[in-house]
């Protein structure tokens, strides 16, 4: 039955499912090879589709998470551990008497994993999943949840591949996969560590499940057609096998799974060297930085001048097209989703608002960073996925408190009459009229 089983589904002509729970497959697995019932290639092309399953329907259930602990978990668990099958498996006995030093190793090793990542603050659902992958992607992550443009990285190991995927709540589950894996390895007469699955391949299907945009409430079965289907790379992995050992080969080279990691940075404005250098636009007044000068120095008119509809009209002009040339913005000056700069400034002003929690703090906090540093990542429009990204952040929030301190209406206050707190106030005209006050007083 079990030689039917395999055979069966040793195919690559469709998508046929594995339904069956990786370890009890492995077991079966380990017993058809001492028995010499199939050929390894087989054997080894229906347990890659049954881990690529294991670790979709894992994500499935990260994504699926809602803080909430389940005092049934077992009943519902990928992986099932098989006492009894493993103390009656020869081959399985023989492996873990010769490779107990290595298991106290990786156990070790990821309980210094888990420590670390236990130390950040818990997400649950598809943020969650997200913010564990991208840990594993990059190498620099400001603020606990925004990529670096150019950290993109490749995990080592497939045991790291799989504790990201399931994550620090289900760690003992992650090493009980591992540890059948590795033990699978052994029967087969497979490289330890990379006969089942690389760590290249491994990464790239975190990959393309992290860039994934469908609705992840859905079945496994589901969801690994959907994510197959999506990226041939990942079809060739999934339908590896058949006649020809070299059918085993997908081929996923470091260099190919970076490219993929790196490809959401992809298209961006190519902002000028010597106006990145300079400093980050401030709050001039709670309602935006200046809009009668650039950062890098260019102004835009002159605050001596009265303000008058003409006025606003060449000084709008030339600021949007200065703001097209150097950060690639919209006609209106505004950021788009591939402007070297971003909606920095609008949402400060929304985590800062009065009405919010942060609405009468004065002082710059971590909590506020991380907050607006969060929902950059969520809303956000544009290029801050860069270097020093959090310094920029703590400069802006810094610049918006000054502005609170000296006692200026912010958006959502209701003081200062008609204009305080209501639309017009964001308006070119609004702001131009509050900035030339602050200058000319400065004068």
């Amino acid at each position: 039955a079990a030689t039917s089983f395999f055979a069966a589904k040793d195919s690559s002509a469709q998508m046929l499912p594995v339904r069956k729970v990786f370890s009890h497959l492995s077991v079966l697995a380990r017993a058809l090879h001492r028995r010499k019932a199939l050929k390894t290639v087989q054997i080894v092309a229906v347990m890659r589709r049954s881990l690529i399953k294991t670790l979709i329907s894992a994500a499935l259930w990260r994504a699926k998470e809602r803080g909430e602990e389940k005092k049934n978990e077992d009943k519902n668990e990928l992986i099932e551990v098989s006492k009894t099958d493993s103390s009656n498996d020869k081959t399985a006995t023989q492996y873990d008497r010769t490779n107990e030093a290595s298991k106290t190793d990786a156990k070790n090793e990821n309980s210094k994993v888990c420590d670390k990542k236990n130390k950040k603050e818990k997400k649950f659902g598809i943020e969650g999943l997200h913010m564990e992958l991208d840990s594993m992607f990059f190498s620099k992550i400001e603020c606990e949840c925004i990529p670096i443009k150019g950290s993109g990285r490749v995990a080592t190991t497939l045991d790291e591949v799989v504790h990201a995927v399931f994550g620090s709540s289900r760690a003992m589950i992650a090493s009980q996969l591992c540890e059948e894996i590795k033990r699978l390895e052994y029967a087969l007469g497979l490289e330890q560590g990379r006969g089942l699955m690389t760590p290249e391949e491994a990464t790239l299907l975190c990959v393309v499940m992290r860039n994934c945009k469908e609705n992840w409430l859905v079945g496994t079965e589901v969801m690994v057609e959907k994510l197959v289907s999506s990226n041939a790379v990942l079809k060739k992995m999934w339908n590896c096998g058949g006649s020809s050992a070299n059918d085993q080969k997908t081929m996923v080279t470091s260099r190919d799974v970076l490219a993929a990691i790196e490809a959401k940075f992809e298209g961006y404005f190519p902002e000028p060297q010597k106006h990145s250098e300079k400093k980050v636009p401030l709050f001039i007044t709670p309602f935006g930085p200046s809009v009668y000068r650039c950062a890098c120095g260019v102004w835009f008119g002159d605050p001596k001048q009265p303000i008058n509809d003409e006025i606003l009209e060449k000084m709008k002009k030339a600021r949007n097209v200065h703001f097209q040339n150097v950060y690639g913005s919209d006609a209106n000056g505004y950021p788009t989703a591939k402007s070297s700069h971003y909606s920095l400034h609008r949402v400060v002003q929304q985590v800062l608002s009065p009405k919010g929690s942060f609405g009468k703090a004065t002082v710059r906090n971590d909590p506020m960073v991380q907050a607006v540093a969060a929902k950059l990542v969520k809303k956000a429009k544009g290029n801050f996925y860069i270097e020093k990204v959090r310094a920029k952040i703590e400069e802006v929030i810094d610049s918006y408190l000054a502005c609170r301190k000296r006692g200026m209406r912010e958006p959502g206050d209701e003081r200062g009459g008609k204009t305080g707190g209501s639309k017009d106030i964001y308006s070119f005209e609004t702001r131009a009229k509050m900035e030339q006050d602050l200058l000319l007083d400065a004068i």
